[in-house]
């Protein structure tokens, strides 16, 4: 809810054809809803560029006011969405079952998903980071062989989004790599939490750090070229 109409489609014309001779980078933008279809033309024809949704709900159809249909998002070309995103979780107070049932329907309708997870402040200061993650997790460890490549983990530690505070680098590398070996498979984990221009690279050299989930730098169109740019020269 940061940008307007105006300024949706020109940051993704912007990116678009930053992106458009990308080798190791891929970009993936998730606007406001209202805006996709108008986000989707500004994006046709580019390779490097996806379209995601921030949500959607776990029904076809119904009397489901103010949800997204995943029919709407293929509409757009919208081949991916958000789940779990920290907001939707502690602002909206998402439950872990209705992230579940949102992940069944993904998995049935053949969306693919950036799943959220992270940690509260609280939770942290009791010591219960890998508890949160492992509950915030199970699911999916559930039904990894029928996500195949269709799920990418985004670690964003709640008390980071928004604060300004970015977790220490080795913070970041224990969390990753808890993840990965609950798991026990090789996909792609993403770090959010007041990602930067100038924290980036840092970021990003962590073995275990697959990419970014960029916040409020993604509406700033400077930032988050820069952003690219960085990530494609690694």
């Amino acid at each position: 809810m940061y940008l307007d109409l105006a300024s949706s489609v020109k940051l993704a014309s912007s990116i678009k054809e930053a992106s458009s001779s990308l080798s190791k980078t891929s970009v993936v933008l998730a606007p406001s809803p209202t805006y996709l279809g108008q986000v989707s033309s500004a994006l046709k024809d580019s390779h490097n560029v996806r379209l995601a949704s921030q949500n959607l709900y776990f029904e076809e159809a119904g009397a489901f006011t103010g949800e997204t249909s995943v029919k709407a998002l293929k509409d757009f070309n919208c081949s991916i969405t958000l789940l779990g995103h920290s907001e939707r979780r502690h602002i909206f107070s998402e439950s872990e079952e209705i992230i579940r049932k949102k992940l069944s329907f993904c998995l049935k309708n053949e969306i693919s998903v950036i799943l959220c997870v992270g940690e509260s402040q609280e939770e942290r200061d009791s010591n219960k980071t890998e508890e949160v993650l492992s509950r915030q997790l199970e699911f999916a460890k559930e039904n990894l062989e029928s996500f195949g490549k269709d799920l990418i983990i985004a670690y964003e530690p709640v008390w980071a989004i928004g604060t300004g505070k970015t977790a220490k680098i080795e913070d970041i590398k224990n969390s990753h790599e808890f993840v990965l070996n609950f798991l026990d498979k090789d996909l792609p984990v993403l770090y959010g939490g007041s990602v930067k221009p100038d924290n980036l690279k840092s970021i990003l050299e962590v073995e275990s750090v697959s990419g970014v989930l960029v916040g409020s730098a993604s509406v700033k169109s400077e930032q988050f070229l820069e952003m690219i740019q960085i990530s494609e020269k690694l």
